[in-house]
């Protein structure tokens, strides 16, 4: 069930990355971008059933959906670095 709510709110920020605007960025709750947070750890996290691509470009839509946010929230450049950061750790874990 988690599963599916990442991976709807990973199709949804796909979509919002086509038409990123000051505007819209301007007008997303505070709470947006922590939700896209979480489900990106989630994401990182859930294994991947075969077929299904690698955990992080499955969550680079959330990553580049917060880093236009950063413009309007602090928050959201932090959960970027975040999430980079989980991202290494992962790769030097399996790498």
């Amino acid at each position: 069930m988690l599963r599916a709510v990442v991976e709807e709110i990973i199709r949804a920020a796909t979509f919002a990355l086509h038409d990123v605007s000051s505007n819209m960025v301007d007008t997303v709750p505070v709470f947006v971008p922590h939700c896209l947070y979480k489900a990106a750890m989630v994401g990182l996290q859930a294994p991947r059933q075969p077929g299904q691509g690698d955990a992080e470009t499955a969550v680079r839509p959330l990553v580049g959906l917060l880093r236009a946010m950063g413009s309007r929230w602090l928050a959201a450049g932090k959960y970027v670095k975040e999430i980079e950061r989980s991202m290494d750790v992962d790769t030097t874990l399996t790498g």
